[in-house]
């Protein structure tokens, strides 16, 4: 499945209560819908994570047992993929900001 990667609100435009448009695609890739879940299951209230699973099942979208967990588990391994991101791009600032959080007590 296409994953945006980075749903969130810097990533939304919104119009009411809908989400009209994501910005930034420069993590798409195809992947764990999860990736998708995983900024709202951590920020969101749990009432309000279901009421998105609704929504996305209701828009085609298809979700798993323990899917909430699955999210937290992915939010928790996401300094590991910024440190492949990093070494892929080769990109002196992001090599950078993912030794910083790969290892907080040292300075990159």
């Amino acid at each position: 499945m296409l994953t945006h990667g980075e749903i969130y609100p810097a990533h939304t435009l919104v119009e009411g209560e809908r989400i009209s448009a994501l910005l930034d695609w420069t993590t798409a890739a195809i992947g764990d819908p999860a990736r998708d879940l995983m900024f709202h299951q951590v920020s969101a209230p749990p009432e309000i994570f279901e009421r998105a699973l609704e929504a996305y099942v209701a828009g085609g979208g298809r979700i798993w047992p323990r899917l909430a967990e699955h999210c937290t588990e992915m939010f928790s391994a996401a300094p590991v993929a910024y440190g492949l991101f990093a070494l892929e791009t080769g990109e002196a600032e992001h090599r950078a900001a993912a030794a910083a959080v790969l290892n907080p007590a040292e300075e990159p």
